[in-house]
């Protein structure tokens, strides 16, 4: 379909039901469909239409969903569209909307609230604490300012938070309540406070806990272990210290991402995360840690990238790791303390990694001490003791 939508759709009093996505439709949305007291479903999404929301879309009192994602919708999203009670599903994804975000204090069935990539103004309203059947809601990349509302925390329902790339976002995690919670996506703000308070009253139904890319301290709390759940948890680019704990190792279902990478963790790698033998993706890279690489990470089979690199790591890379793993595609050594004759393991094995990273280049960091050179002739970037890295061809 395409072309516009004529005003007389009013016409139509008797409209349930009006769907029309992933069309080429333009113009405006025409005020007149939204007094068709009997319209229930409108989806719009993946059109071309401009211009406001209408004001009068509060008068659509039969509204049970509406979705314009992905269209290029300005202005602001009227207030009267809190008045719509029955409304379960709102999803204004993709669009140019911005102002402040609306109250929705009546609209207590809404259950799906989508507002990502938005140009909004102002915090989260306090008022969505009162949306007791959310269940799942998204803020990506909208521009929001303020903290999130500990009003948010206590809503039952609430199964999958998503609020990321929003950098004025500040304040600490809430302790989330709800027993239904299993995604929460909070990378890319400015979150501060004790990463060890969300976990202090969390369900244990948690499957993926995403918070890189904000200021959040403290340590990973001993308790980390209780969510055998999580299949992705992602804490890297924080100010987070201590050690890595061993009860990291009972998070049998993690299958995706550990990314505790660039932080200020310090101690042993424990040799209890070979016990994550689903796991796909394992970074600890630009930290503080010593010690050896522990040979039971040769028991995660499923590991497709390994990352290490920028740490205080000594010893020589287990065999196991070295020769073994066989869906292993990247793997960053370098800037360790590591000896030179693991490269010929890993040079000499069946499916080469892809990438590999290792200390090929010699040079004297700031104290004049000289790093010294690995040979490496399967390497596939080099680097030196300024963290200067290069590719290079075997």
């Amino acid at each position: 379909l395409h072309g516009t939508l004529p005003d007389t759709m009013g016409n139509f009093t008797s409209l349930v039901r009006f769907d029309a996505d992933y069309n080429k439709i333009t113009g405006t949305l025409p005020p007149s469909l939204f007094d068709i007291q009997t319209l229930k479903v409108l989806w719009l999404d993946k059109n071309m239409l401009t211009g406001a929301i209408p004001p009068n879309i509060g008068n659509a009192l039969s509204m049970e969903s509406l979705a314009l994602e992905d269209n290029l919708l300005t202005s602001t999203i009227p207030e009267s569209i809190s008045s719509l009670q029955l409304m379960n599903r709102l999803d204004l994804n993709g669009n140019f909307l911005s102002g402040p975000l609306p109250s929705l204090a009546n609209v207590s069935r809404l259950a799906r609230l989508y507002l990502r990539q938005g140009n909004f103004t102002g915090p989260i309203p306090k008022s969505w604490g009162a949306l007791s059947a959310l269940r799942q809601l998204s803020l990506t990349n909208s521009l929001i300012t303020g903290t999130i509302p500990t009003e948010l925390a206590v809503l039952t329902n609430l199964n999958q938070i998503e609020i990321s790339d929003n950098e004025l976002l500040t304040g600490p995690i809430p302790t989330f309540t709800s027993l239904e919670l299993e995604y929460v996506q909070l990378y890319g703000n400015n979150l501060v406070g004790n990463l060890e308070l969300f976990f202090t009253g969390q369900t244990n139904r948690l499957k993926h806990f995403d918070v890189e890319f904000n200021t959040l301290t403290g340590t990973i709390p001993v308790q980390i272990g209780q969510y055998k759940t999580l299949d992705t948890l992602i804490l890297a680019h924080n100010l987070i210290s201590g050690t890595i704990p061993t009860t990291i190792g009972e998070l049998t279902s993690l299958k995706s991402s550990l990314h505790l990478y660039s932080n200020d963790l310090h101690g042993k790698i424990p040799s209890e995360l070979g016990k994550l033998v689903r796991l796909t993706e394992l970074s600890l890279s630009n930290n503080n840690l010593t010690g050896t690489i522990p040979p039971e990470i040769g028991r995660c089979s499923q590991l497709f990238s390994l990352f290490l690199n920028y740490n205080n790591l000594t010893g020589t890379v287990p065999m196991i790791i070295a020769t073994g793993l066989p869906e292993l595609i990247y793997t960053y050594l370098h800037g360790n303390q590591l000896r030179d004759d693991f490269t010929d393991t890993f040079c000499a094995r069946r499916d080469p990694v892809d990438q590999l990273g290792a200390d090929c280049f010699s040079s004297s960091d700031a104290a004049g001490v000289t790093n010294r050179k690995v040979e490496c002739p399967c390497c596939t970037y080099c680097c030196d003791a300024e963290q200067q890295c290069r590719k290079v061809t075997p």
